[in-house]
């Protein structure tokens, strides 16, 4: 990330997406399928890690994965929006992901 302040956000995402280039592939996706191809935040963010949830009380019920999601600051809302309204890239057509905002989890300037 260039000297933009950064967040990062705690993401559960279910059915459990365990590589983080997948779970970048399906943000990337529905960012360009919300806001068009080219914007700043298409890009300008990362997947830090994917990891069973740490929720015990979900984990037998789905399998579900937590991911931490690092962006500028200002892109959160639209990170945030992606996530509310997935889509899926072609090679996961098929699949319905339900991936939900946990919490912000660190700031840094």
């Amino acid at each position: 990330m260039n000297n933009q302040s950064t967040s990062q956000a705690l993401i559960r995402t279910t059915p459990a997406v365990k590589d983080k280039r997948e779970l970048e592939s399906i943000i990337t996706t529905s960012l360009i399928r919300l806001f068009g191809d080219c914007q700043p935040y298409s890009c300008g963010f990362s997947v830090l890690e994917c990891r069973p949830s740490s929720d015990l009380s979900i984990r037998g019920q789905h399998p579900s994965y937590d991911a931490i999601v690092e962006c500028s600051e200002s892109s959160m809302e639209y990170i945030r929006a992606a996530l509310t309204f997935s889509s899926v890239p072609s090679f996961l057509e098929g699949e319905v992901y339900r991936l939900d905002f946990i919490q912000e989890i660190q700031k840094k300037a």
